[in-house]
C-alpha cells in the first residue's frame, strides 16, 4: 500500500501505478474506493469512460490514452479536497472479468489553512479572514462558519446568495459577511460584539452534494495588553487596580475579582445588580469597593484598603454574560516598602 500526501492548495495528485506492458489490449482498467458509489475513473479501449463515473470526479480525473500499452496506469486527479482523502484502488480485468493486476493506495490531503488572528483585549471587534479560489466558486457552494473549540456551534451559512448568522444566543445579529461573496471569493466573517476568549473557528466550503472543497480554520488569540502592573508604597491607604469597559453595561452580567496567588482567591463578586458578600473571603471584608454605579459608567475598578504584603501579586477580573466569559483582566499589585 502507497501513501500519498498532497496539499489542497495544489492544481493536481498523481496515484501513481507503474507495471509490466504485457497487458491484453481490451483489458479494463478500474480506478475506484472503498467508501463511495460508483467508480472513480474507468479506462478501456484507449479512452477515459467518464459516463460511468462518480459525479464527484467527472472532469477531474485523467489517464494517459496509451496506459495499457506502457503499463503506466497512473491516475491523474485534479483540484485535491479533503473529501478526496483516503483508500483509492485500481483494478486491471481482462475481457471475462479475470482481475490481472491491483494495487492500493492511501491519500492524504492536508490542509495547511490555519492562521492566528490575534486581537487587543478590551477590543470588541474583529475580522476572521477566508478567500477561496476563483475555481471553487459555483453558485451551488455551501459556506459554514463554525466555532470549533469547547463546544462545536454553527454561526453563519451561506447558500444560493442567502447569507446570514444562525439563532445563536451568543453571536447572532453580531456577524457578518461581505454582501457578494460569490463574486469576490471573499467568506471572510467580521464580529462586532466579540466574546474575548481564545477561540478556533473553522470555516468549510461544501458542494451540492455535501462534500468538502476546502476547509480553513482560524485561531483567535486574545493579547494580553490589559495585563497592567500596579504598585504602592506599604501604609497607603488604599489602592485601586483599574478595569474600565465601553458603558453602559448588560444588567445581567457577573463580575469577578479573584486573586489566584494566593489561597484566598474569591476578593469580591457582583452580581444581580449588586456586590455579594456570602461570596467574599473574610480576609477582604470591608477592605475592597467597585463603584456603585458601575453598569452605567463601565468602572469595574477594585479599590483595595489597607494594602499589606499578602495583598502582593496577580489579581484578574472577569465579566461573565450568563456563563459566557465576555472579558477579562489581570493585574499584578506590588507593595513596596516604605
Amino acid at each position: 500500500m502507497e501513501e500519498v500526501e498532497v496539499t489542497d492548495r495544489e492544481d493536481f495528485v498523481r496515484l501513481p501505478f507503474k507495471t509490466a506492458a504485457d497487458l491484453p489490449p481490451e483489458a479494463k482498467v478500474v480506478w475506484s474506493r472503498t467508501n463511495k458509489p460508483h467508480t472513480v475513473h474507468e479506462y478501456q479501449n484507449g479512452q477515459n469512460q467518464s459516463d460511468r463515473q462518480n459525479h464527484e470526479y467527472l472532469h477531474r480525473t485523467e489517464m494517459n490514452l496509451d496506459a495499457i500499452k506502457t503499463g503506466d496506469l497512473t491516475l491523474t486527479l485534479k483540484d485535491p479536497r479533503l473529501g478526496d482523502c483516503g483508500v483509492f484502488i485500481c483494478t486491471v480485468y481482462n475481457k471475462d472479468g479475470k482481475i490481472l493486476r491491483r494495487k492500493v493506495l492511501t491519500v492524504t490531503v492536508k490542509v495547511y489553512q490555519v492562521i492566528k488572528v490575534s486581537v487587543e483585549e478590551g477590543k470588541r471587534s474583529v475580522v476572521l479572514p477566508f478567500k477561496v479560489t476563483r475555481r471553487l466558486l459555483s453558485e451551488d457552494i455551501i459556506v459554514k462558519w463554525r466555532l470549533s473549540d469547547l463546544e462545536d456551534r454553527l454561526l453563519y451559512i451561506y447558500h444560493r446568495g442567502h447569507q446570514g448568522p444562525t439563532q445563536d444566543q451568543v453571536y447572532g445579529g453580531h456577524i457578518e459577511m461581505n454582501e457578494d461573496p460569490l463574486t469576490t471569493g471573499d467568506f471572510s466573517l467580521a464580529i462586532s460584539d466579540l466574546r474575548l476568549t481564545d477561540s478556533v473557528y473553522t470555516c468549510t466550503v461544501y458542494d451540492e452534494h455535501g462534500e468538502i472543497l476546502h476547509q480553513k480554520v482560524v485561531v483567535l488569540i486574545v493579547r494580553g495588553l490589559q495585563m497592567e502592573m500596579v504598585e504602592v508604597t506599604k501604609g497607603e491607604p488604599s489602592v485601586s487596580l483599574p478595569f474600565k469597559i465601553p458603558g453602559p453595561v448588560d444588567e445581567d452580567i457577573r463580575v469577578e475579582w479573584t486573586h489566584p496567588d494566593s489561597k484566598q482567591t474569591e476578593v469580591m463578586t457582583f452580581e444581580n445588580g449588586e456586590i455579594q458578600l456570602s461570596k467574599q473571603n473574610k480576609v477582604y471584608r470591608r477592605r475592597t469597593e467597585m463603584d456603585k454605579d458601575l453598569l452605567t459608567s463601565g468602572d469595574l475598578s477594585l479599590i483595595l484598603k489597607n494594602p499589606g504584603v499578602d495583598d502582593n501579586g496577580l489579581y484578574k477580573c472577569t465579566v461573565y454574560s450568563g456563563e459566557e466569559v465576555q472579558q477579562w483582566k489581570t493585574v499584578t499589585l506590588s507593595i513596596r516598602g516604605q
